[in-house]
């Protein structure tokens, strides 16, 4: 029969939407489970969201009586996605994608379809996988079943978030609309679509058959356990709810946590980050739960960083130890040990004490287990206040906006919480509003999900930065399409060989302004059409001269940006420039002649940059001689770094930027020979600035450890380059052209000629930032320092699954 899943349209372009989801914890064994009919065992498709917790193994689904006669899908612990059929002892199935496809996004939804036919000729054919809408075709284990193999599905007990009936394994994660189609093998595209603005896979109605054994599980009815379970295929095949609880408190298992923009109160929410926290602490029951260790000042921060709005969520510590658990709110990437070490953090101790750096502040009633502590943070007024069991302390009133525990909070800050230091820990159960709040938040205080965060100027970063990826076939004038825009400013490096990186943009032009290398001084190469012949409406073409950009049999990035033409003369600073200005996405190509006196050149971005690159094209003191000189706002107005060295930051450099730092008009420059020698050297700089969910230069600390920092970045990573600032190492560039899904192993160095390598698990992208993943000194030393320039695929409020 064909059955409308019950799904809700909402009003403007939100289009299908989800209402709620389940929550299983491992740690109370739950599952859902029927016993099936016996019949067809050939042909079927899985299709279900799911949001991750942990990088230890998760059960999907399974069907079987024994494990020696059991299917079984499911994610496994560093290698990817799995689906398995036993039988008797032996495996007959084993489809298995490995290390290349790492499910490691605890901050966002996966969508996961598995399509079975194992009546099909071809065996690659029988076993198909699809990840948020494309079919995955790598695998590191392939053992396909024989043709018209039956499997168990539909013979056995089918069990959802369990291996077997619970005893052997359960899953630590959200499930949501769920489509189990018997009799048919079909593709995501009958689940799902990319969203024409976004560019983000996101649900869609199934409008098809079920078949007899079928069936739809959206969990909207949670007045039960029976009836959260239910079919809503029409097909009446409910499931048995096991250790499922509906009791109001933090046990509670059914979510407003989905993979959709639902309303204010329904979307995808913050949680404790699993990848943001020490490596002794955990975080667990849907990431709800948060443990910290007793070693010394151990902090666990939360999957959402905010910089505005007005937010509130509740903790309640279930375990203390000596005294120690701090409940607050830390600044974004900060590596000090205790929320509070800096004036970076803010929290409420269980003395009753506040802290931001020290001394700590008396401020209201001492806590302990089981008391609800409401935290009020409204990050538009820059002010916190916390409530103890509904009761706001020291005659706080968040609504009113007064008697607040502290004003003039200012930056991007995530939910945090803390131990005491050593000796003491600490266990809180949370709801950021996945599930109903205990106490009423003040008037205008909203939870902390997706669909409450500012929408962003950017939807799909693609608009304005994209790489591509492509095989050089050694012809002229060949056309490189697939970057979605005319781009300004191109960056390409062959990829497997060793070779000069190359830069052109619109305003040098192509034929009086050619190639730039980042990996060395060389003054511009005039090649007159030779390295480029045109920028074009959805890329580039090639030029006369086939070893820069079209090299045969050799395979090439190309990084693009979109500045927004060749530019215009400018007289705004002292030096007279041409600038080409995109104020959208916050970068800009400038062209200058030097002065040779202290001066300033007009960047057209009407914000304070964040990070500028200046590189000489012809310096009159000399063929050659001009390095690339970065300022990034982590350096002060005296420091520089080399893009085209290893080296660390030059201290004490007066004449570079004049001793002042860039603001929403111009950059000041002294009469330094790499930046603004005399009136016969010509320059070109490139500048960035932050813009929110496209954009990101920031700083952090290494710690030398494969369990890495997390970099919040506030969207889901395009591109990444890292350099260290107070050691010598090279400059690497990573993006998600050339590693689509985790693990970012593919990385190049600005600085050098180098083919590209692939022998580290360098990051993680997720929808929120990056986690780093290895202790090379590139880019995690410990105790050293870095800066990151990073560009988005997509804001973290529309990253939902991609």
């Amino acid at each position: 029969m064909s059955v409308l899943p019950v799904g809700i349209a909402a009003s403007g372009d939100e289009g299908y939407t989800i209402e709620d989801s389940l929550r299983f914890r491992s740690s109370a064994g739950a599952y859902l489970s029927r016993t099936t009919g016996t019949s067809n065992r050939r042909t079927w498709t899985w299709s279900g969201w799911i949001k991750l917790t942990k990088e230890n193994t998760t059960q999907i689904f399974s069907s079987g009586s024994s494990s020696n006669y059991v299917l079984q899908a499911r994610i496994v612990t560093g290698n990817g996605i799995q689906i398995y059929q036993d039988w008797a002892g032996s495996t007959v199935m084993n489809i298995w994608t490995g290390t290349n496809t790492q499910l490691r996004d605890f901050s966002s939804w996966y969508h996961i379809v598995y399509a079975i036919d194992t009546t099909q000729a071809t065996s690659t054919d029988r076993v198909k996988i699809y990840l948020n809408g494309v079919q995955l075709t790598a695998f590191t284990n392939n053992t396909y079943p024989s043709q018209n193999y039956e499997l168990s599905v539909n013979y056995n007990p089918f069990y959802i978030a369990s291996y077997l009936n619970g005893v052997a394994t359960t899953s630590d994660a959200y499930q949501t609309e769920i489509n189990f189609i018997d009799g048919q093998a079909l593709t995501a595209d009958d689940f799902g679509e990319f969203d024409e603005d976004t560019g983000v896979w996101k649900p869609k109605a199934y409008s098809g058959s079920y078949g007899t054994n079928g069936f739809y599980l959206d969990f909207n009815d949670p007045t039960s356990t029976a009836t959260i379970s239910q079919d809503q295929s029409g097909n009446g095949n409910d499931f048995t709810a096991n250790n499922i609880s509906l009791t109001s408190g933090t046990t509670y298992d059914s979510m407003t946590d989905v993979p959709t923009l639902t309303d204010e109160n329904t979307a995808n929410y913050c949680t404790w980050n699993n990848l943001d926290k020490p490596a002794a602490s955990s975080t667990t029951n849907g990431n709800l739960t948060a443990t910290t260790s007793t070693a010394a000042s151990e902090v666990i921060c939360g999957t959402f960083g905010v910089s505005s709005g007005k937010w509130y969520w509740e903790v309640t510590p279930s375990a203390i130890t000596s005294g120690g658990c701090m409940i607050g709110i830390r600044a974004i990437n900060q590596t000090t040990a205790a929320i509070v070490s800096t004036t970076d953090g803010y929290g409420y101790y269980t003395t009753g004490r506040t802290y931001s750096s020290s001394p700590s502040v008396t401020y209201g009633d001492t806590f302990t287990t089981n008391d609800i502590i409401g935290v009020a943070f409204d990050a538009d007024n820059g002010k916190i206040w916390w409530a103890k069991n509904g009761v706001w302390q020291a005659s706080g009133d968040p609504a009113a906006g007064t008697n607040e525990a502290y004003s003039g909070i200012s930056g991007t800050y995530k939910p945090a919480v803390s131990n005491g230091g050593a000796t003491s820990a600490c266990t809180v159960n949370t709801t950021f509003g996945q599930q109903p709040f205990a106490y009423t938040p003040p008037t205008g205080f909203l939870p902390l999900n997706t669909y409450n965060l500012p929408d962003a100027t950017i939807e799909d970063g693609s608009e304005h930065f994209n790489t591509v990826l492509y095989t050089g076939d050694g012809t002229t004038s060949r056309s490189i399409t697939g970057v979605g825009f005319q781009p300004d400013f191109v960056w390409g490096k062959e990829r497997n060989g060793v070779a000069h990186h190359t830069l052109v943009d619109a305003v040098r032009g192509l034929v009086t302004g050619g190639r730039l290398s980042s990996n060395r001084t060389n003054d511009e190469d005039n090649l007159s059409n030779a390295t480029l012949d045109s920028f074009d409406s959805d890329g580039f073409t090639t030029g006369s001269s086939t070893n820069i950009f079209n090299t045969s049999g050799r395979t090439f990035v190309a990084w693009n940006w979109k500045a927004n033409g060749s530019g215009v003369s400018s007289t705004t600073g002292t030096i007279p420039a041409t600038v080409s200005a995109n104020t959208t996405s916050g970068f800009s190509v400038v062209t200058y002649t030097g002065t040779g006196s202290n001066g300033t050149v007009q960047h057209g971005l009407g914000t304070a940059p964040d990070m500028v690159i200046v590189k000489g094209r012809s310096i009159s003191y000399g063929a050659n001689v001009g390095d690339w000189i970065v300022w990034h706002n982590a350096l002060s107005a005296t420091e520089r770094l080399y893009l085209n060295y290893t080296s660390a930051k030059a201290t004490g450099q007066t004449t570079t930027w004049n001793s002042t730092l860039p603001n929403s008009t111009v950059v000041s420059l002294g009469n330094n020979l790499h930046v603004n020698y005399d009136s016969s050297s010509t320059y070109v700089m490139y500048c960035f600035a932050s813009t929110e969910g496209f954009s990101k230069f920031g700083s952090y600390t290494g710690n030398g450890s494969t369990d890495g920092p997390f970099i919040y970045t506030g969207f889901r990573p395009a591109y990444v380059m890292v350099k260290r600032t107070n050691s010598a190492d090279n400059w690497w560039i990573q993006d998600n052209a050339r590693d689509p899904y985790n693990v970012a192993k593919h990385y190049l160095s600005a600085n050098t000629t180098n083919a590209e390598f692939s022998n580290l698990d360098v990051y993680d992208f997720t929808a929120n930032g990056f986690k780093i993943r290895t202790t090379t000194t590139a880019v995690n030393a410990s105790g050293s320092t870095y800066i990151y320039a990073a560009f988005a695929e997509n804001p973290f409020k529309n990253a939902l699954a991609r």
